[in-house]
């Protein structure tokens, strides 16, 4: 990680152009004309310009542009790859991956370029004029949520369950000062997850309620804590999250009437955090939309044996389109969940939604399961009513089951599936369109990817013994 201290240096110091916010044309450095980190950041305005990097960070293709969704989804039972492909995730959809694959070594070092970018803020919030301690503690809890949200899919990729008695003393690096020349260890699997906690508790003391829905709020802080306190086995407090951005007055659940429609609207009020793109972000065919969609390259496909699941009259399976591939058997299908601008490629694609309302019913539903099923399967079909008509009647593991088919057929192409798989400790059976791997038993070292090799050499408290089994 030093090398992405040192490039995030380089960038305040005006080589790097600010994207995806208010001044998206200037840097720090520019902005000041001042030539130092300790100069550049001066004051609320400055602090705000450098909180920008971090969600430029998120929006960058190997990180929620693109990877992060497609990996989630390819290793599962979700998505393939067709095998009339660009030589995209091939790695990925074979699982024959390595420390120096770079679909891996591009998402751990994207989402440690997020972190150091949320370093920086809070650092520097000690250090700055303050003109108005509201608007810099609002920033400085953004930060520590957007900290919290990279390491909290760093754990996901880069290390085993927490309480799952596997290799509990290789987390992931913490990092949480910004320094370039500080090499790090590898925490503990509890150390990780205590500060991804602490992070998202930090931030919400911080946070000043919901601004614009591109910028991270306590609404998506509260579904991302009861995110991880379902990880954690923390029931009764992912309930208590969930149930806090449920309350929330500016976002609600769509209808299944609206639910297709919703999905062009940039101001849905289903979406909670979604990265914002500009004309200067456009992905083109580097982005989410291409690689899920004819208009690019339709490389991601999704399985037969997911669109029969659904049932007729389930909205959700409206955005599933089977293709024209027929070298795949069975054919795959496409998504338009991620829609380009205009409905054109050329012109860019709209935001893409990272959290949204709908995760707070269900993480809340599913960590009820686990402390009353009556109350879980109540709820369960209070959520799939805003989808479809069949109503569920199922108990013990079957309505476990229940509960994570209607996550995935909520968050299919969002990158869910593997990790529900993962923190359920399931198998992944692919069923089809698969090359040499059908089934992933769990527990499996495939279910942890391998720290990048670079990584290794290049930190001097990391070594060899360090890498995660299996790689």
């Amino acid at each position: 990680m030093k090398k992405t201290y040192i490039y995030i240096l380089t960038c305040l110091l005006g080589l790097f152009v600010i994207a995806s916010c208010d001044d998206n044309v200037d840097d720090v450095a520019e902005i000041t004309g001042q030539d130092s980190t300790e100069e550049a950041i001066v004051d609320d305005e400055t602090l705000e310009y450098a909180l920008n990097g971090m969600y430029d960070a998120l929006n960058d293709q190997t990180a929620f542009g693109q990877y992060v969704f497609v990996i989630g989804d390819l290793l599962s039972d979700n998505a393939f790859l067709s095998l009339d492909n660009t030589n995209r995730f091939t790695t990925t959809d074979d699982w024959s991956w390595n420390a120096t694959s770079g679909d891996y070594v591009s998402v751990w070092e994207q989402l440690y370029d997020v972190v150091a970018q949320a370093n920086i803020v809070i650092e520097y919030s000690d250090k700055i004029e303050v003109e108005d301690q509201d608007v810099v503690d609002d920033l400085v809890g953004q930060a520590y949520v957007g900290r919290a949200f990279a390491f909290y899919y760093l754990a996901v990729y880069f290390a085993q369950n927490p309480n799952s008695g596997i290799e509990e003393d290789l987390g992931i690096v913490l990092s949480t000062v910004y320094d370039a020349n500080t090499d790090q260890g590898r925490s503990t699997v509890s150390e990780t997850w205590d500060q991804i906690e602490s992070d998202l508790l930090d931030g919400i003391d911080l946070l000043d309620g919901n601004g614009e829905n591109t910028k991270l709020g306590t609404t998506a802080a509260n579904i991302l804590l009861s995110r991880v306190y379902l990880a954690l086995g923390e029931y009764a407090n992912s309930v208590t999250y969930a149930d806090a951005a449920l309350s929330s007055s500016t976002y609600s659940l769509v209808d299944a009437t609206d639910y297709v429609a919703s999905w062009i609207d940039e101001s849905s009020s289903e979406s909670v955090f979604q990265l914002s793109y500009t004309s200067g972000d456009n992905l083109t065919l580097s982005g989410l939309a291409s690689i899920y969609d004819d208009q690019g390259y339709g490389d991601v496909l999704f399985r037969e044996n997911l669109y029969n699941s659904f049932s007729d009259d389930d909205v959700r399976k409206n955005l599933l389109s089977i293709t024209d591939r027929t070298i795949d058997d069975p054919m795959g299908y496409w998504t338009s969940k991620f829609p380009y601008e205009a409905g054109e490629l050329s012109v860019g694609e709209l935001d893409i939604r990272l959290i949204r309302m709908s995760e707070a019913w269900l993480n809340k539903i599913e960590a009820e399961y686990h402390i009353d099923e009556a109350t879980a399967l109540t709820d369960l079909n209070s959520f799939a009513a805003t989808r479809h008509t069949v109503t569920y009647a199922s108990s013990g593991s079957d309505l476990l089951d229940d509960i994570l088919t209607e996550r995935q057929w909520e968050f299919y192409g969002e990158g869910m599936r593997f990790n529900d798989l993962k923190r359920n400790e399931m198998d992944i059976e692919e069923g089809t369109n698969y090359i040499s791997v059908g089934t992933v038993s769990y527990p499996n070292d495939l279910f942890v990817f391998p720290i990048p090799q670079d990584e290794i050499d290049d930190n001097t408290v990391l070594t060899d013994d360090d890498q995660n089994p299996g790689y």
